[in-house]
């Protein structure tokens, strides 16, 4: 999902709620990706100095959903809310869902920065910028966790309306970073693509570590560490690793991870 984020960091799911459609098909179809193949990279090339003249374009693109999107735009030049929902379902649920899930830890992130007392120094890069970790190492932080706090949080949506006590006013104020409110968290247009519903584990637990050196007779005198361990359906393992390389690293709070996006010139198509 979050390698749909491209070089500007913004995410089409914002500016669709915003409706900003021009700005939201600019990403989808012409916005530098690193994830983005050889020919996928040289059809977006195609697109970004000639946005706007459509018939250019479409010459020069390859037989595709992108090329169909241009072709429309070439009847009806400015109307950028049809031509994205163009755009294959597959990947609108793909923009949508990253979106939801950006604000999703970001959200968590603010809960546990309230639960350590704005105190949190363990933090963890992801693509959802610096994300708090629970300090629990006394036994008076584990037992607080346990009896306070919330196992399961919804996704963020407008379809929701019941919110754990004490955690909307956060949900509120990530979202206000981005120009929102968790009501405008919805999509006008089309009806094929929508918010999901559903709630989430915040606490995952990793089980059955296994680890053993490997290669240590290696005549280089080099020896790697297998680890392996289980998590349940729709954990990512690159989370845990991340999380084992943090010891020691400290972050200073003066790194706020609910700034909002950094400014980037707006390309038109």
């Amino acid at each position: 999902r979050f390698g749909s984020i491209g070089q500007s960091g913004e995410l089409i799911g914002m500016h669709w709620c915003k409706q900003n459609y021009e700005r939201a098909l600019y990403i989808a179809l012409a916005e530098q990706n690193p994830h983005d193949r050889p020919r996928e990279k040289e059809q977006k090339e195609f697109l970004r100095p000639y946005g706007g003249q459509w018939e250019k374009c479409k010459a020069m693109l390859d037989r595709s959903h992108r090329r169909s999107i241009v072709t429309y735009l070439l009847d009806h030049p400015v109307d950028f809310k049809r031509a994205l929902a163009l755009v294959r379902q597959d990947l609108r649920g793909i923009y949508i869902s990253a979106f939801q899930s950006w604000i999703w830890n970001r959200w968590v992130s603010g809960l546990i920065d309230g639960f350590n007392e704005q105190q949190t120094q363990r933090r963890l890069p992801s693509k959802s910028g610096l994300l708090a970790l629970p300090e629990l190492g006394t036994q008076d932080q584990q037992q607080r966790w346990k009896s306070q706090w919330h196992a399961r949080l919804p996704l963020p949506s407008a379809r929701q309306h019941q919110w754990p006590e004490g955690t909307l006013d956060t949900l509120e104020s990530v979202v206000a970073t981005l120009g929102l409110t968790v009501r405008e968290l919805r999509l006008k247009f089309p009806r094929d693509t929508f918010f999901s519903r559903g709630d989430r584990d915040v606490l995952l637990y990793a089980r059955d570590f296994r680890g053993n050196w490997e290669g240590a007779n290696e005549p280089s005198g080099q020896s790697d560490w297998k680890l392996a361990f289980e998590l349940p359906r729709g954990a990512y393992a690159t989370m845990i690793i991340r999380q084992l390389f943090l010891d020691g690293l400290e972050i200073e709070d003066s790194q706020n991870p609910t700034d909002e996006f950094p400014e980037h010139s707006h390309e038109s198509l």
